[in-house]
């Protein structure tokens, strides 16, 4: 069903918005030196970077099944 394939992708693309948004307040919190470093350990890291990488994949295979479903959005997707 095309409307639940676009629901699927609407949420993994929040999720990797999400994702994104922790993993670069990780980053910002884990180079100020004024910080202690355990807040955000290297684990902790590794398993948000490992997160948003599935999810990028999740999302990609979610469009590319849109893709195929609807053929006109192949198209549009093309153009841009």
């Amino acid at each position: 069903d095309l409307q639940a394939a676009e629901r699927q992708v609407a949420d993994a693309s929040r999720r990797l918005q999400q994702c994104e948004r922790e993993l670069h307040e990780a980053r910002a919190v884990q180079g100020k030196p004024d910080r202690p470093q355990q807040d955000v350990p290297d684990q902790q890291l590794d398993l948000q970077l490992r997160n948003f990488q599935k999810l990028k994949e999740v999302a990609k295979a979610l469009d590319l099944t849109i893709s195929s479903l609807n053929p006109l959005r192949v198209s549009e997707s093309a153009l841009s």
